[in-house]
């Protein structure tokens, strides 16, 4: 049975473009910028190039190529939430290193709380919703709010997180830290996207997700055989 996936990532400060060209006005709005003459636009997908986010656009592809229907998003420290096909200009902004204070700011500013809320509560609910986020990143949103908003027959992963009681039956918190990258052949920063490729390759053999449980053994434990994923270590 084909799954409805949400996965919420977030942005890279490796980036395949990252500056402006001189003569183009920064402050400018994301649609100005994308059509001027001046300034290459890519979407968000193709622009981002860290480990973590090319894990999970194989993850993403080995899980369509299966019949699931995924939607990603990548939370953007220039631009708020925006979806993996938005056009994005280059940009050099990021949360990593930044102080809580700065990153509540900035949220506020893009709309990122009221964004991802309306993309996590559809009215269609999704089966699974991933949060591939690091600890900046999850400062950016109040995730008490967002949980608690998102259905309950809706299964949730989140990574090195906290999980609440009364969520514990549809919500799973995943250790994402040095020791577990390690066992699962990567380092830390792709971690995230390495348990998406688990979870891709665990579906694409037939795994069906019953219990929360079952979800993550699928997140941590690797296939035997992960050959098309080899290229991205």
């Amino acid at each position: 049975m084909s799954l409805k996936l949400l996965i919420i990532d977030q942005c890279s400060n490796s980036k395949r473009e990252s500056e402006l060209p001189d003569s183009v006005d920064p402050s400018l709005s994301r649609e100005e910028l994308v059509e001027h003459d001046d300034v290459p636009a890519y979407k968000a997908r193709d622009l981002y190039e860290g480990r973590q986010q090319r894990y999970i656009s194989s993850a993403i592809d080995r899980l369509r190529e299966n019949g699931d229907k995924v939607e990603r998003v990548f939370i953007s420290a220039g631009y708020g939430v925006v979806g993996e096909d938005d056009l994005l200009p280059p940009y050099d902004a990021t949360f990593s290193g930044l102080p809580e204070s700065e990153i509540l700011k900035r949220s506020s500013e893009l709309g990122i709380q009221e964004d991802l809320l309306d993309t996590a509560t559809p009215d269609e609910t999704y089966d699974v919703i991933f949060f591939a986020l690091g600890k900046e990143y999850y400062q950016s949103i109040d995730m008490t709010t967002v949980i608690a908003e998102i259905p309950d027959s809706t299964k949730v992963v989140i990574f090195n997180g906290v999980v609440s009681k009364d969520k514990s039956q549809n919500l799973v918190s995943i250790p994402a830290r040095n020791e577990e990258a390690k066992e699962q052949g990567t380092i830390v920063v792709a971690l995230k996207g390495r348990y998406l490729q688990n979870f891709a390759e665990h579906r694409s053999k037939g795994a069906e997700v019953g219990d929360i449980t079952e979800l993550k053994e699928y997140c941590i434990t690797r296939p035997t055989k992960q050959s098309d994923f080899e290229g991205y270590d």
